[in-house]
């Protein structure tokens, strides 16, 4: 499945070069790019938290970074390894209308905005760099 997806991809590369919404499409580069492979529903099932990918036996031992929503159904499974030789799974899900957050992401959300804050505060108002009303 992985191979007819990197296919799908290369046809929508060819696809927007034809139409003119993109450059000639260009091989990947050995050396930069990061080894992944492309699973669509078909290809893989997730049964109460467990993932099994095509022509595997048993399910993956996976450490997840957060649990999916019992209503999330994933629509596409990405296997990817990183150049420290570490492999990552993510999911793509259906929306379900509900936000997913990540603790980690909410305090770097809340730190930059302090920042941004912060530096505003230091700004003279009316001066060329300061506060500026639209």
């Amino acid at each position: 499945m992985p191979l007819q997806q990197a296919l799908r991809h290369l046809q929508v590369a060819f696809t927007n070069f034809w139409a003119k919404r993109a450059k000639y499409p260009t091989f990947k580069s050995k050396k930069r790019s990061r080894r992944s492979a492309e699973y669509t529903t078909s290809a893989f099932r997730y049964r109460d938290g467990r993932l099994t990918l095509a022509k595997m036996t048993e399910p993956l031992d996976i450490v997840w970074s957060r649990p999916l929503p019992e209503s999330a159904s994933p629509s596409t499974v990405t296997v990817s390894q990183d150049s420290a030789g570490r492999w990552f799974v993510s999911l793509l899900c259906l929306s379900t209308g509900e936000k997913i957050t990540n603790p980690k992401h909410e305090r770097r959300d809340r730190a930059a905005l302090a920042r941004a804050q912060r530096n505003l505060a230091r700004k003279e108002k009316g001066s060329a760099n300061g506060p500026r009303h639209g």
